[in-house]
């Protein structure tokens, strides 16, 4: 349920890996993984995918950015 007045609505893309990462968060449920372990994975494949657009490859950005948003919802 949005929080916005019909006014001020927009289209939010910004959740598209939430149905991935709730695969994620159950399959990671009953492991040893815990929450800081994600948040390792989040901020490692942020860096991965700076060091990415340095070096020009941009379809491997692509990936760890996409990767990082999904750990992000996790």
């Amino acid at each position: 349920m949005s929080k916005l007045p019909k006014a001020h609505k927009f289209v939010d893309v910004s959740d598209y890996g939430r149905p991935i990462a709730k695969i994620i968060a159950a399959v990671l449920k009953n492991t040893k993984l815990t929450p800081i372990h994600v948040t390792i994975g989040f901020i490692i494949s942020g860096v991965i995918a700076i060091v990415c657009i340095l070096y020009r490859w941009y379809w491997f950005a692509a990936f760890f950015l996409i990767l990082k948003s999904i750990l992000g919802c996790c």
